[in-house]
C-alpha cells in the first residue's frame, strides 16, 4: 500500500479522482482488498476543525420566579476532540467536548425591589460523533453537564425612607428563600442556550467535512454507478481512518503503520493493485507487486499523481 503525503483534504480529492474510478469501474474484485484506499487524518488535524479558544458574549433578559433580569453574559471555553476511543456498539469515532464556563451580571426587578445578582455556570457539554456510511459524519445527542451558582451583589429599592427599607429586606428574604428553585431554574437556561450554540457549531463543521467527501460519489456518477463505492470510519490512536471501497463489504479497515512525528496533516494509503505501469513509474514504485497487499512509504509530492495521465487499470 503507498503512502502519498498531502497538506488538506481539498488536495486528497483532487489527487484520488482516477483512482476511485479505478475502484468503481473494477469488474474483479479479486485482486483488491475491500478498502483498497486509506485516507489517515491525523489527531491534530483533526483537533484543529473544531479546537479553538470560545468566547462569547450575548445579552440577558429573563424572568425567574417573577423577577425580570436583564444584563449580560460571558462564555469562554475551549473545544477538543478525542480520537483515540474505544470501540462501541453505538460506532463512534471521535468525541467533541466543550468546557468552559459562563458568567452573567444583571439587575432584576420586582415590583419596587431591586436586585443585583451575577451567576457562574461551570459545564462540559459532550458529543459523540459515528461515521454513516450513507449519509457521512452524525453526531449523537450532546449531553451537558453544569455546575451554576448565584451570588446576590445587593437590594435595592424604587422607594425611600422606612418603606424602602423594608422592602430591601424583604427582597433579600424571598432571594435567600428561593435560591434553591431559582439556582435550578437559571441553570437549566443556561443549559439550554450552551447545547443549542453547540450543537450550531459542531453541526456546522460536521456539514463541511461530509461536503468534502462528495468527491467519492461523484467518482461514482463518473463510473456510471454510484453504488459501486463507499467509505468506512475507524478510530484509532494515530488518528481516523477512512476507508475507500467497493460498495456492499463490511470487513475492517486494514491496519496501518504506526504515524511518524513528522507526518503529514493527511496520508493518503493506495493499494497496490490500483496502480497501473505509468503511475507506478510515476510514483517510483514500478517494481511493486499489485496482487498483495503490501503498505510501503514514500515521500511523493501530492502533483505527483496528476501530472500525466490516469493511473491504468492493472492488467489481469
Amino acid at each position: 500500500m503507498r503512502r502519498i503525503k498531502v497538506s488538506s483534504l481539498a488536495i486528497v480529492a483532487s489527487c484520488m479522482t482516477a483512482l476511485l474510478l479505478n475502484v468503481a469501474k473494477a469488474q474483479s474484485w479479486s485482486e483488491q482488498p475491500e478498502y483498497p484506499i486509506v485516507v489517515r487524518v491525523n489527531p491534530d488535524t483533526l483537533r484543529s476543525i473544531f479546537l479553538g479558544e470560545v468566547t462569547h458574549r450575548d445579552k440577558v433578559d429573563r424572568t425567574i420566579l417573577g423577577t425580570r433580569s436583564v444584563g449580560e453574559s460571558h462564555t469562554a471555553g475551549d473545544v477538543v476532540v478525542d480520537v483515540d476511543v474505544p470501540a462501541n456498539d453505538a460506532g463512534t469515532v471521535f468525541v467533541v467536548r466543550f468546557n468552559g464556563s459562563t458568567q452573567t451580571k444583571s439587575v432584576g426587578t420586582n415590583g419596587p425591589a431591586i436586585i443585583d445578582s451575577s451567576t457562574v455556570t461551570n459545564f462540559t457539554c459532550t458529543r459523540p460523533v459515528r461515521f454513516d456510511r450513507e449519509v457521512g459524519f452524525v453526531a449523537a445527542p450532546t449531553k451537558v453537564q453544569a455546575n451554576t451558582k448565584i451570588m446576590y451583589d445587593g437590594f435595592r429599592s424604587t422607594r425611600n425612607g422606612v418603606g424602602g427599607r423594608l422592602v430591601t429586606r424583604a427582597a433579600a428574604r424571598r432571594a435567600e428563600e428561593s435560591r434553591e428553585e431559582a439556582t435550578r431554574l437559571v441553570s437549566q437556561i443556561q443549559e439550554s442556550e450552551l447545547q443549542k450554540h453547540f450543537d450550531s457549531r459542531l453541526d456546522s463543521n460536521l456539514a463541511k467535512w461530509n461536503s468534502r467527501m462528495k468527491f467519492v460519489r461523484y467518482a461514482g456518477l463518473m463510473s456510471g454507478d454510484r453504488s459501486r463505492l463507499q467509505i468506512a470510519a475507524t478510530p484509532s490512536k494515530d488518528g481516523l481512518k477512512l476507508g475507500i471501497g467497493r460498495a456492499g463489504n463490511s470487513g475492517q479497515l486494514p491496519d496501518l503503520p504506526s504515524a511518524a512525528k513528522d507526518d503529514p496533516p493527511v496520508e493518503i494509503w493506495i493499494h497496490g493493485s490500483l496502480l497501473g505501469r505509468r503511475a507506478r513509474t510515476v510514483m517510483s514504485v514500478a517494481d511493486m507487486s499489485s496482487d498483495v497487499f503490501t503498505l510501503w512509504r514514500a515521500n511523493l509530492q501530492p502533483v505527483g499523481i496528476v501530472q500525466g495521465s490516469a493511473p491504468e487499470t492493472p492488467a489481469a
